[in-house]
């Protein structure tokens, strides 16, 4: 427990700061509270997004920051990591994950009372702007299905007309199940989606919501 006049070299004790709810280890370092936030998270997330996360925890955010104990964590550590990883060459969107996923450990450190506020918060890099999306027009649309007739002899013709035909993500036109198809109402009920987890492993899950149009 952080004494009113703060623990001894940590930032902020001059001024009496407390960084952590009182009864939090102070030895608890970002490796062990990381590692221990993973197993929690197992069950409740889908297969896919868990592996991004382990994937983020272990390659990068226990190498970079596992040795330091979460109650030393500052925003100026996070800001300094954003800030070589980008000069390692580290695309902004990856950097931007990352620390998304740093941000949702810490949040939940939070919510539990283990630190008082998220390091992360002000400082994480925002979320890079996705290039604008152009749908084809019915003919870029049928030229694309005469191409794959003379070069691939329609191997996928029927799942990419009904890719066309319906919007469908391919992960949910790969899920769909044959009781979700009414052929005589002209219906299809997108319940599931075929997802690859690490690239070895399907699994089958809900798929992600939609973002709701303009109006």
């Amino acid at each position: 427990m952080l004494h009113p006049e703060g623990r001894r070299g940590s930032a902020g004790a001059s001024l009496g700061v407390r960084t952590y709810w009182p009864g939090c280890s102070e030895d608890l370092t970002l490796a062990t509270y990381l590692t221990e936030w993973l197993r929690l998270k197992e069950k409740a997330l889908k297969p896919t997004t868990f592996a991004r996360y382990r994937d983020h925890v272990h390659a990068d955010l226990i190498p970079s920051f596992g040795r330091l104990l979460l109650t030393d964590l500052r925003a100026r550590h996070i800001t300094a990591w954003s800030e070589a990883e980008l000069a390692r060459g580290h695309g902004r969107t990856a950097v931007y994950r990352i620390g998304a996923t740093f941000s949702s450990a810490l949040s939940h450190a939070v919510h539990t009372r283990v630190i008082v506020a998220n390091p992360c918060r002000y400082v994480l890099l925002p979320r890079a702007v996705a290039p604008e999306r152009i749908c084809w027009n019915p003919t870029q649309a049928a030229a694309f299905l005469r191409h794959n007739h003379a070069h691939y002899g329609d191997q996928m013709a029927d799942l990419f007309e009904l890719l066309l035909g319906t919007g469908m993500r391919r992960g949910e036109s790969l899920g769909l199940h044959w009781t979700d198809v009414h052929l005589a109402e002209r219906i299809l009920l997108v319940r599931w989606s075929l997802t690859a987890v690490n690239n070895n492993h399907l699994a089958s899950a809900t798929p992600r919501p939609r973002p709701a149009g303009p109006g």
